[in-house]
């Protein structure tokens, strides 16, 4: 049996500290496991586990049904810069461990930072996973396209009708990584040989939700995926990156809850209180009503720790971080990574509150007896 050699690489500790739990928890030790399941997600990583040529051709078929393809995230390292390391010294195959580093040298992070998105990507469920998802998403419409259907039959509900067959056919005559608006429009004219607007608008959304696409940040008339977005505008949701008209209504309340917990978040306190006057121009750039903006909000306050006051004209928002952060820990996240992650975002204050900010205020009333800033925040330990 081949001798066994120590990695011996700074690995981000807390992401360690998982895979070596989630090993006990699936195997009941760690014991003559955790070197094996390391070694699994290196080859994962190095596409020397047997199955990279399967999610080739998996990814071909999502491409044909035209969809797009997640992203495989070996550069999605940023996350553990600058967090505590421990040293890991599992003993794994020298030929896995060179595999490995042959395949690592791509990234411009080191050797344990690189294992730590490895076994991450590994414990999530890994390329298995991942095919698993890339299926799913082709395989109601395998068997929609497998019914017979005539050329000028209408959607019976479980057969594919003529608008998802354009659909499709529109997808794949885009180009791959990005397209511009013309393209987008000519492609839907020739194939699906509509000409009124409200049918080419229609059409144009169906398609963008199927590529997965999204304007450039800096050339709004240019599509690009999802991930790729991400690299222009790094550390920005995709709720708060893309424009408001091109947002679905649970996204627009996610946007809400996103851009006024952030807020909140760079106060003292964690508290803060944003009137709907402020959303609708500033997190939605004019693009919704005052009654829908109004509807949102409420939406947006369903959650524990974002209050909808409607005792004052316009009505506000009135965010509490950390009750927030104990009811609501994912949102939370979200809400920090977003904070931590971006110089600025939306309704970025030009001036961070600080205590010197806060002063006694007849709303006291409003904020539970506190002082409250003079940004409508109430002071308040964080």
């Amino acid at each position: 049996m081949r001798d066994r050699i120590r990695l011996d690489w700074r690995v981000p500790k807390a992401e360690w500290e998982r895979f070596v739990e989630h090993v006990e928890t699936e195997f009941g030790s760690i014991e003559g496991y955790l070197g094996r399941e390391a070694e699994a997600a290196m080859r994962e990583y190095a596409d020397t586990d047997g199955y990279a040529g399967v999610e080739k051709r998996v990814d071909r078929l999502v491409k044909a049904s035209g969809r797009s393809s997640e992203g495989d995230g070996k550069e999605k390292n940023s996350q553990f810069n600058g967090v505590p390391t421990t040293r890991v010294t599992v003993r794994v195959d020298p030929e896995v461990k060179d595999d490995f580093r042959a395949a690592a040298k791509q990234s411009d992070q080191s050797y344990g930072v690189t294992f730590a998105r490895a076994i991450q990507t590994y414990r999530d469920g890994g390329r298995a996973a991942r095919l698993e998802r890339r299926l799913d998403r082709v395989l109601e419409d395998a068997e929609k396209m497998l019914e017979h259907v005539s050329e000028d039959s209408e959607d019976d509900g479980v057969s594919m009708g003529k608008h998802e067959r354009c659909v499709i056919a529109i997808c794949n005559e885009l180009p791959e990584d990005s397209f511009v608006d013309d393209e987008l429009e000519r492609a839907i004219r020739d194939i699906a040989n509509v000409h009124s607007k409200p049918s080419i608008r229609e059409y144009r959304q169906d398609v963008i939700e199927r590529l997965e696409v999204e304007p450039h940040p800096e050339v709004p008339h240019l599509w690009v995926p999802h991930e790729k977005a991400a690299k222009w505008r790094p550390g920005v949701p995709k709720e708060c990156r893309q424009p408001p008209e091109h947002l679905d209504s649970d996204q627009r309340v996610k946007r809400i809850q996103l851009a006024v917990g952030r807020r909140a978040g760079v106060t003292d306190t964690g508290k803060v209180r944003v009137t709907a006057t402020e959303l609708r121009e500033h997190v939605f750039e004019g693009a919704t009503s005052t009654k829908t903006t109004r509807e949102l909000m409420r939406s947006a306050a369903q959650v524990v720790g974002i209050d909808l006051d409607t005792s004052t004209s316009p009505a506000a928002l009135q965010v509490n971080l950390r009750v927030l952060g104990e009811t609501n820990p994912d949102l939370f996240e979200e809400i920090i990574d977003y904070r931590d992650n971006t110089d600025s975002g939306l309704l970025t204050s030009s001036v961070p509150t600080t205590m010197t900010d806060f002063m006694n205020a007849p709303s006291d009333a409003n904020s539970g007896g506190h002082a409250v800033a003079s940004d409508g925040g109430a002071a308040g330990p964080w």
